[in-house]
């Protein structure tokens, strides 16, 4: 087995209650090869559609690691 750590923390599980934040955390880290750490939190599936979006604005891809 191979260790992955993340790079990128978005902080969701303390940021209940100012979702732009997390947003902001992810994408203003962002780098090539950059892991996210995201949780399973209502705050996080209400901002991932976003995530998503400016990640890619900034020519980024998502990749599945074998």
């Amino acid at each position: 087995m191979t260790t992955v750590m993340w790079r990128i923390s978005s902080m969701d599980w303390e940021l209940s209650n100012n979702v732009e934040q997390i947003v902001e955390n992810v994408v203003s880290n962002l780098e090539d090869g950059a892991i996210i750490l995201l949780h399973e939190l209502n705050q996080t599936i209400q901002v991932l559609p976003t995530i998503i979006e400016e990640i890619r604005a900034q020519g980024y891809e998502f990749a599945v690691l074998p």
